[in-house]
């Protein structure tokens, strides 16, 4: 819920995108994503002049996310070169999972490089969760003290490190996500959990350990 308020100022002599000149400004940036407020420290300000569109200012701050942009896009043939930092609590997550009965906390700080043509964006960087928690309604299950280290590449995201704690059991692991050469996405997740509380069957407490691989291959296809 909110309120947004966008100024769009801008002209060319021409039909051609590089005589573009002009300004798009956030006058008025006043969300809640669950409850949880996001405004700008100053108007956010994208200006198009000599060729370029240039992110002259973007820093929204509050409670749900913080997040710092600076670069450019060339007009001529759309090459980016932007830079772009920031945390998000994981609450803000809670409208779109709640019917799945979860709940998810924590801080994810990403810090990204984004690059190449518009229509084929290189993005590299890695993305961080903190003191993650999530809480699954059925099965009853409490993921806690989650720290999740995702290392960003072109064609993968690699997770280089995960740890934290399920159901009072220590929980380890590793994964990738691959884009293949027929447009489709490879996942393999490996991880350890050891000592995890389980009530199965329902009125047994059980305890157990696991060492589980998971392999995913997701084909993408034109009809």
């Amino acid at each position: 819920a909110g309120s947004v308020d966008v100024t769009l100022d801008a002209a060319s002599t021409t039909p051609d995108l590089t005589a573009l000149t002009g300004e798009l400004r956030v006058d008025r940036l006043d969300v809640r994503v669950a409850d949880l407020p996001i405004t700008q420290r100053v108007p956010t300000r994208i200006v198009a002049r000599d060729g370029f569109a240039r992110v002259e200012a973007w820093d929204w701050v509050g409670q749900g996310a913080t997040l710092a942009v600076r670069g450019q896009v060339r007009l001529d043939d759309r090459q980016a070169a932007i830079l772009a930092n920031g945390v998000v609590d994981l609450r803000m997550l809670t409208p779109f999972i709640r019917d799945a009965g979860m709940a998810t906390t924590g801080r994810l700080e990403p810090r990204l490089s984004i690059t190449g043509p518009l229509d084929d964006l290189r993005v590299d960087g890695d993305l961080t969760v903190t003191d993650g928690e999530v809480r699954l309604a059925d099965p009853r299950m409490l993921v806690s003290n989650l720290d999740v280290r995702t290392v960003l590449t072109r064609t993968s995201a690699r997770i280089t490190s995960l740890t934290g704690a399920i159901n009072g059991g220590a929980l380890t692991g590793t994964g990738t996500l691959t884009g293949n050469a027929e447009g489709g996405l490879e996942a393999q997740l490996s991880t350890s959990i050891r000592g995890m509380a389980l009530e199965c069957p329902e009125g047994l407490r059980s305890e157990i350990n696991a060492d589980l691989d998971l392999d995913v291959l997701v084909v993408e296809f034109e009809a």
